[in-house]
């Protein structure tokens, strides 16, 4: 009666996004070991900003913190206009790109692609790739199967996403409120989140690529990426103001992902 095993039971325990996204990808390698590469970029619709999130693949993240206006892309914009993926079974059309993020790849020696929007409700949430090394893979027997499994990772990311959506959109409000009580001070908060995301650079953890993502709570965001990015000494200066603002600071400092 109770013979058969799930094989996707460790999905119901308390694993950090990025490893239940290996997790998958490791199934999937089981049954197509050509798929070498799964990552997931996130729309900001503020920004018009598709940002990378979440990977996983044998070799290094090529795009690590990686963000590019969407505009900017004829290619995942025409996708969006269709309405269906796209599969691409040979990279070398994109060979002329100037594109960053084509050079990257390109670099790592992937050939094909396949590429899948997200939505929540009707709405553009971001994309996730299935890229391999191997050319005229994506068949569509596999993309039957590639489907199914896209839709389940979109599920893990949007639910991964929601509560700190549901934070953000708290701070915001508030952040709001204080804008029109104090208009120096709300557009501060604006400027201080907006440096947030420039001072960063990689490498980052998946913890830090989410306060990125969500640079707008400013004094916590801006200190999480000093602490990182600076020496001890030096981003206990620099975060001075983080500090005074937020009195759960130094927990973070003391190590704290």
């Amino acid at each position: 009666m109770f013979e058969h095993q799930d094989v996707l039971a460790a999905l119901n325990g308390k694993l950090p996004l990025p490893e239940k996204i290996t997790y998958v990808h490791g199934l999937l390698k089981e049954r197509f070991d050509f798929i070498d590469r799964i990552s997931v970029a996130i729309y900001d619709a503020k920004t018009d900003l598709l940002k990378t999130f979440v990977h996983s693949s044998d070799d290094e993240n090529p795009l690590v913190l990686y963000s590019s206006k969407l505009a900017d892309s004829a290619s995942m914009i025409e996708i969006l206009k269709v309405g269906r993926p796209r599969v691409v079974n040979d990279l070398n059309i994109f060979s002329n790109v100037q594109a960053e993020h084509a050079r990257r790849l390109s670099a790592l020696q992937y050939q094909s692609s396949y590429t899948m929007p997200m939505f929540l409700n009707g709405e553009f949430f971001g994309f996730l790739f299935f890229n391999s090394r191997r050319k005229n893979v994506f068949v569509e027997s596999t993309l039957h199967y590639l489907d199914m499994v896209g839709h389940l990772l979109s599920l893990l990311v949007i639910h991964n996403m929601s509560t700190s959506r549901s934070l953000y959109a708290i701070v915001k409000t508030a952040a709001n409120i204080t804008l029109h009580r104090d208009f120096e001070t709300g557009a501060h908060l604006d400027r201080m989140s907006n440096y947030a995301r420039l001072i960063h650079a990689p490498p980052f953890s998946f913890a830090v690529s989410i306060q990125l993502h969500h640079a707008d709570v400013p004094e916590w965001g801006v200190f999480r990426i000093f602490v990182l990015q600076f020496p001890p000494e030096e981003c206990l200066c620099r975060g001075q103001f983080a500090l005074s603002g937020y009195g759960g600071a130094p927990a973070v400092a003391a190590g704290d992902p």
